[in-house]
């Protein structure tokens, strides 16, 4: 019979310990995530942020947090919190789409439109990466009701197709005068979410295109 020696029984230990350590270490990182989302989910911010900030204490590299934190910032108008955030999130994760999706509207209600276009098709390219997920894993999005002229903050972005991101690329460009990669983002847009047709009559980030025959071909084809 072999005889197991004290350092092998010692490995053994460190590597027991460890698994244990790990395990006990991804068991709170999530609880404090769930209630960061519960806390959030309640309007209950700071406490949000409190468990947000636990579970990125026990794990920097929770990408998911951190996405989550900056949405906490974002809806108490600290943007450039939340901008570190998502940032943060996007180095952890390159093709994170919930992440550059808030980062781009962000950029867009700073006005960093060229930011925004870049942070906006980075979502869309990385929607396979992500799995073509829903908004049903805990992870918040930015709230662009607050971004779009006469738009109803109705949960946005569940779509995992990113419609809006399609929509907002439709309206920079709207608002750069260029009526071309406008209506070709907003006829994906429309294609992905039938109702922002309706939105896209009355929003003023569209007003460069609304008189094109092109829109209102788009119109007349609805």
């Amino acid at each position: 019979m072999k005889r197991v020696t004290t350092n092998h029984l010692l490995a053994i230990t460190i590597i027991v310990n460890v698994s244990c350590f790990v395990s006990a270490c991804g068991s709170r990182q999530k609880a404090h995530f769930n209630r960061g989302v519960a806390y959030y989910n309640r309007g209950q911010l700071e406490q949000s942020i409190a468990e947000y900030q636990k579970a990125i204490q026990i794990n920097p590299n929770f990408a998911q947090a951190r996405n989550n934190l900056g949405n906490v910032y974002y809806n108490q108008s600290k943007l450039e919190e939340a901008v570190v955030e998502y940032q943060r999130a996007i180095a952890i994760n390159p093709n994170y789409a919930k992440a550059h999706y808030n980062l781009g509207v962000v950029y867009h209600q700073q006005g960093k439109l060229e930011e925004a276009i870049v942070q906006y098709q980075q979502a869309i390219a990385s929607i396979s990466q992500e799995g073509k997920r829903g908004n049903n894993d805990g992870v918040t999005y930015s709230d662009p009701g607050r971004l779009v002229f006469g738009m109803a903050a109705d949960n946005p972005t569940t779509n995992p197709n990113y419609a809006r991101a399609h929509y907002y690329l439709a309206q920079i460009y709207s608002v750069k005068n260029e009526k071309e990669p406008a209506i070709e983002w907003l006829q994906k847009a429309i294609v992905l979410e039938a109702g922002l047709m309706e939105y896209s009559k009355v929003d003023r980030g569209l007003d460069n295109i609304r008189q094109s025959p092109e829109f209102q071909r788009l119109l007349n084809s609805q």
